[in-house]
């Protein structure tokens, strides 16, 4: 997690949210989570030929994956930590098939994501990539004015094509250059909260 603070009292967090990851991850592999075209975004659904119930799997899928970040943005708005899964038994997810599909590919996410180049050390990357105090100073320059208090949280998700608002104050943001390391896009952020 890398954490900001501003003389102006504004407060920026970015993390790669390991339990979204985790969710996300799922659902490419299931063919859930696609992108514009259909194309698959993150894993190459290795594992696609391995669910032949998809159509099936990809409707409890968006409903588990809406719970998991509405659960998310209220934490945020409360305060309060996030458990989003319960390894290795997946106990909370309604659909049977879904929490098997979950209890199968976990050893395998969490390989990945802790590989030495793997999921957690691009995540670290990216967490530090933003020049926050860069954007915050053009932002002032632009305006001609301090900018105002505010608390941002990213939770940066691997499968995901566009950020994702589900609360004022919390994004869901794909990792890349597109968002995280674009000034114009946070120009445009810092605009919404000021």
């Amino acid at each position: 997690m890398h954490e900001l603070n501003g003389t102006n009292n504004w407060h920026i967090s970015i993390a790669g949210d390991y339990g979204l990851n985790f969710a996300s991850y799922v659902g490419c592999s299931i063919g859930a989570l696609r992108g514009p075209e259909g194309q698959s975004l993150w894993p190459a659904s290795l594992f696609a030929h391995r669910f032949p119930e998809r159509d099936f799997l990809a409707l409890s899928y968006s409903q588990w994956w809406d719970e998991l970040v509405r659960h998310k943005a209220e934490c945020f708005l409360t305060g309060r930590q996030s458990l989003l899964h319960q390894p290795p038994g997946f106990e909370r997810i309604a659909d049977l098939t879904l929490r098997q599909y979950c209890t199968e590919l976990w050893p395998a996410f969490t390989e990945w994501w802790e590989m030495e180049l793997g999921g957690q050390a691009a995540m670290s990357f990216w967490e530090g990539a933003p020049f926050i105090y860069n954007y915050i100073n053009e932002y002032e320059l632009h305006t001609g004015r301090s900018i105002c208090p505010f608390t941002l949280q990213i939770d940066v998700v691997y499968g995901i094509a566009e950020p994702v608002k589900p609360v004022k104050g919390y994004i869901l943001v794909p990792p890349g250059y597109k968002y995280l390391v674009n000034k114009q896009w946070w120009l445009s952020l810092l605009q919404e909260y000021c």
